[in-house]
This record gives structure tokens, C-alpha cells and sequence, in this order.
């Protein structure tokens, strides 16, 4: 409606002042272009330039069979099972991956062994999407089988598809989430091996989990 007052006010004064109605240009008002430039090159661009589709964008053009450039969560602390923490790590970053550590705090841990590993997420800081697939090695504590962040973790990794190995007592902590273990998973693998947990990233997300969402996160 302002528009039209102001159109209207136009052309009342315009009568009065013997002042001729510039015609409509297709071009912005406000020019702003300096003497020397040219321009043509300071035109609105074309909105549709940018690409509808982009092959290295998709997930559907990732190459099945290879877990290059994944990113692959490591979840423990203090006195995790170097041999079953090592033994995973290992065969990941040989196939491409890379694997990130997540423990309760920053800083580093150490190993049953005494070996220290540093620590890349701490449970102030993680979150699920940042990784392709969540590993949990045998001697993880108490603290992070009861913790909510824990238990989160993998309640939210499982319901975006993703795999999940668990060794060892780390089955006590998929026992306090919401993820179903009676139904077969073929992304959700118990004390399986480094090779089965590497196909199961590489075969992509188990998108059957979305037909039984019965996992709050």
C-alpha cells in the first residue's frame, strides 16, 4: 500500500513541477560505480550460476568399499586396553581413516600399559556428526559407562545410521542405551573384528534403523 502512496505523490507532483516520469529500468537505482569503472562488470549476477549438483559433495558418489578420509571416533579413557584400543586404530588408519580420541576430559590418558594417548574430543566438546563411526575398545571406566554424554553419543550415532563396534566391558555401556540389541544390526558390531568394523563403515549408513526409530537422541 506505501508503494502506491508514494507512485501516486509521484505523479501529482511531477504534474505540478513539469518534471517528465522516468521510465521503468531493469537495473538497480543505485548504481554506485566509480568514474573509471566499467559498468557492465558491476551488474547483479546471475543466481543460478552456482552448480545444482556436486559429485564430491555426495554421499551417494563416495566410493563404496574404502573408508578413506573417514573420521572415525575412539571412545575412552584411562587405562583403556592398548592392545584392544591399538588393534583398531591400527587397521582404520591403514585402510584412509582418521581417527579421533574421545575421553571425559582434555589433555591425554593413559593406556592399561602406560602408554600416553592424546586426547582429540572431551565430553564438553564432542558431538556425533563430526564422525563417520564410533569405536568403543575393551577397559573403558565406570564413569564412562555411566556418563550421559557416553551414552548420548551412541544413542545419536546410532540413529543417524552410522556403525559401532564395542568390545569387551564396553558392552556394559551399549546396555545403558537406548540402541536395540536383540534385532540383526549388520552396522552394529560386538567384539567383531578391525576388518568386519572397516566394511561395515565402508558399505555406508544401515538405513533399515529407520524403520524401527525407537531411539531417543
Amino acid at each position: 500500500m506505501k508503494r502506491f502512496y508514494d507512485r501516486f505523490f509521484w505523479l501529482k507532483s511531477s504534474d505540478k513541477l513539469g518534471i517528465d516520469i522516468p521510465k521503468k529500468v531493469d537495473m538497480p537505482l543505485n548504481q554506485n560505480i566509480g568514474a573509471d569503472e566499467n559498468p557492465k562488470n558491476h551488474q547483479p549476477k546471475d543466481a543460478n550460476s552456482v552448480k545444482e549438483k556436486s559429485e564430491k559433495l555426495s554421499m551417494e558418489a563416495h566410493n563404496k568399499g574404502d573408508i578413506k578420509t573417514r573420521v572415525i571416533g575412539i571412545l575412552c579413557d584411562s587405562n583403556v586396553d592398548e592392545d584392544s584400543f591399538n588393534q583398531f586404530k591400527k587397521v582404520l588408519e591403514k585402510e584412509g581413516a582418521s581417527c579421533k580420541i574421545i575421553a571425559p576430559k582434555g589433555g591425554k590418558i593413559k593406556g592399561n600399559k602406560g602408554t600416553e594417548i592424546k586426547v582429540d574430543e572431551n565430553f564438553l566438546t564432542v558431538t556425533s556428526v563430526c564422525f563417520a563411526a564410533v569405536f568403543v575398545p575393551n577397559g573403558i571406566s565406570n564413569e564412562v559407562i555411566k556418563h550421559e554424554v557416553a551414552k548420548h553419543l551412541l544413542n545419536e550415532t546410532f540413529k543417524h545410521c552410522k556403525a559401532i563396534a564395542i568390545e569387551g566391558n564396553a558392552k556394559t555401556l551399549l546396555e545403558n542405551t537406548d540402541i536395540p540389541t536383540d534385532k540383526d544390526d549388520k552396522a552394529l558390531l560386538v567384539d567383531k573384528t578391525p576388518k568386519d568394523f572397516v566394511k561395515a563403515i565402508a558399505s555406508g549408513r544401515n538405513w533399515d534403523r529407520e524403520l524401527h526409530p525407537v531411539v531417543p537422541a
